[in-house]
């Protein structure tokens, strides 16, 4: 449900993010799971799904996926504003913005570690 109420140029953004975060550069795989929800394997077959997720669930791996790629990219690992405009071609209040707008639709008060 949440997916779906986000635009084109939002679920763009997304993608890549989790592109990003399935290169596996950013979490070393011996943490991935630990921190994601999602072991690194697993993560890059549902990348390769992609838009094509259900996260209608809280507690679907989808769900998991978005939410704790987000925070760790905004907030765990911290992206530099330079760093997230080079690699996903958008700004950090973006990222942000699509972060919050899809905690919103989810009926989330706030996004944060799940």
């Amino acid at each position: 449900m949440a997916l779906t109420t986000l635009n084109p140029k939002d679920i763009a953004l997304l993608g890549r993010a989790l592109e990003l975060m399935a290169r596996g550069d950013i979490i070393q795989e011996f943490e991935f799971g630990a921190r994601i929800g999602v072991e690194l394997p697993e993560f890059r077959k549902m990348v390769a799904r992609w838009p094509a997720w259900d996260d209608v669930d809280d507690r679907s791996a989808e769900c998991f996926a978005i939410n704790n790629t987000l925070n760790e990219l905004l907030h765990g690992v911290g992206l530099t504003e330079r760093q997230c405009t080079e690699m996903l071609k958008a700004g950090k209040e973006e990222l942000l913005g699509v972060y919050r707008t899809w905690g919103a639709a989810r009926g989330w008060s706030a996004t944060g570690v799940r």
